[in-house]
């Protein structure tokens, strides 16, 4: 789960269906991606983190956490 990312998205009001759109990509996928299912592409990433990001260090936003099982 990428835990850092959806704590960024809840501060600065990121939808994930702003970035389907934003990546062209399904609301669906993106909720996998969110939840670790399903991999970021780099140029994903970067992307992310150049529409809404931009204050928030890459690496530190795509940290996959583990989630407990």
């Amino acid at each position: 789960m990428y835990s850092n990312l959806k704590s960024a998205m809840d501060r600065e009001q990121v939808t994930i269906d702003s970035l389907a759109d934003t990546l062209n990509l399904h609301r669906n996928t993106v909720q996998n991606k969110l939840s670790g299912t399903s991999s970021w592409t780099y140029e994903e990433a970067l992307m992310v983190k150049a529409s809404y990001f931009q204050q928030y260090d890459l690496l530190w936003l795509f940290k996959k956490i583990k989630q407990a099982s």
